[in-house]
């Protein structure tokens, strides 16, 4: 949110349309923000503080109800000439009820737009609120996240169903999620599925400045695996399997294997890997860890 434009342009429809409530919220609305903002002008009629999925709809019940919303966790609301600010909800709002952004009118006023040809349209979306990071050591200069910092996101499954929707409906392929930092969990969940449906999507994440390329990779050479491990920098170590049934065992797993089924040889070698944590096992199944550094990334430093 805007807050001086939105500001200037709440005045100008309280002006010339004094029956229309002006409602405010969002980031900039967050704790004692939202509490000044209100009290500093008279011409906003509420301020939604913190999340407002549960405490917009309520507050919605009460002026159609004719009734003040005294109890509706978080918002501000005018008693006369006195400013009130409920104290905001001592929960958060479950990621399954995060709704799905609807941009049905948007894309008509888009599609009917002399600036279309002009403009490369982007889908926000939400999968996520809070910070992982910052739920264990906050950064200094973090404003983002108010007074709920605490990480909860959508499970991969319900994200996936509603992003497809979405692309698809309204068949744009940029994506822009506005979390404050990617859920690491959907790198096993989400994004190996994002990989297979094979559609050129174009999508912006925060990640943590540590996170980069290449912390467990391997390269492929003439009868030799090269592998590198630097997920922990105080552990690293780099591997070189040439051992047929090393090797093997490695490029098998790079789907699912059910180790009970493989020969002895095979499951000792498997075993060895396990061991050094280039394969996962979950349940009956193991799985290869690294990923194929096919393309080299450059940093931008390099001449």
């Amino acid at each position: 949110m805007q807050t001086i434009p939105s500001l200037a342009l709440a005045r100008a429809i309280k002006r010339w349309l004094p029956q229309v409530r002006a409602v405010f919220g969002g980031a900039n609305c967050d704790g004692p923000m939202g509490a000044a903002l209100h009290r500093n002008h008279r011409f906003v009629d509420y301020v939604v503080r913190g999340e407002g999925e549960l405490a917009f709809p309520l507050l919605l019940d009460r002026i159609d109800a004719g009734r003040t919303p005294a109890d509706v966790p978080g918002v501000c609301w005018w008693d006369g000439d006195r400013s009130v600010a409920v104290a905001p909800a001592r929960t958060t709002v479950p990621p399954a009820l995060i709704p799905i952004p609807t941009f049905d009118r948007w894309q008509a006023d888009f599609d009917a737009s002399v600036l279309r040809d002009r403009v490369n349209p982007s889908l926000a979306v939400e999968a996520a609120r809070g910070c992982w990071w910052g739920d264990k050591h906050q950064c200094t200069f973090c404003g983002l996240n108010g007074s709920v910092i605490a990480f909860r996101s959508k499970s991969a499954d319900q994200f996936w169903t509603e992003l497809s929707m979405l692309v698809a409906r309204h068949q744009i392929l940029d994506v822009i999620p506005v979390d404050n930092i990617l859920d690491m969990e959907y790198f096993r969940t989400l994004l190996p599925r994002l990989a297979a449906a094979d559609w050129d999507l174009r999508m912006h994440y925060e990640v943590k400045s540590t996170f980069r390329l290449g912390l467990c990779y391997y390269r492929q050479g003439p009868g030799f695996l090269g592998v590198r491990d630097v997920r922990d920098p105080a552990e690293s170590a780099v591997y070189v399997l040439d051992e047929p049934p090393l090797r093997e065992a490695f490029l098998r797993c790079l789907t699912p294997q059910r180790l009970d089924d493989w020969p002895a040889q095979g499951q000792a070698a498997a075993e060895e890997l396990i061991a050094e944590g280039l394969l996962l096992r979950r349940g009956g199944l193991a799985v290869t860890l690294p990923y194929r550094m096919r393309v080299w990334p450059v940093p931008a430093t390099a001449v």
